[in-house]
Parts: structure tokens; sequence; C-alpha cells
């Protein structure tokens, strides 16, 4: 259920995404994979768990929705369903 697994709630938006992945990023439960509703918001995510110095997807793979241009940016190149 969902209590098992630990969510963050945005707004579709770059910022919602870095918020909910510092939220996330920050608690007791180690996870190895986000998925997020927007590719904007796992832009975001990214951006933060770089900047926290965690090696994206090595060590932590990122799944959106979406397909914006910006996903397929050489930083992101993001795994995405459209």
């Amino acid at each position: 259920g969902r209590k098992d697994v630990p969510v963050a709630i945005g707004d579709f938006g770059y910022q919602s995404g870095r918020d909910g992945a510092r939220a996330l990023l920050g608690g007791r439960r180690p996870f190895t994979a986000l998925v997020c509703v927007s590719d904007m918001m796992a832009i975001g995510a990214i951006d933060e768990a770089t900047s926290r110095k965690i090696d994206v997807p090595g060590a932590l793979s990122v799944a959106s929705f979406d397909g914006v241009p910006a996903g397929r940016w050489e930083r992101y190149k993001l795994t995405t369903m459209r």
C-alpha cells in the first residue's frame, strides 16, 4: 500500500521536484529510484540529487511522464513516458 512507499506531493513544476526530492532524500529510508509525475519535477529532483553528490542514474534512477524536450538534454537524459 501507499504507506510502504515514501511520497512527496508537488505541483508538476521544477521547484516542487527539488522540494520533493529534498524531503525524500533527507528521510530515514534509503531508496534507489524516484518516479515523478512530470518531467519538470524529475529535472528538479535530479538537480537536487546531484547537488547532494548523489550519482544519477548510477545510485538513483529517475523516471517521469511527459516527454518534454529538456528531458533529452545531455545533463538529464530522462526515462520518460509520453
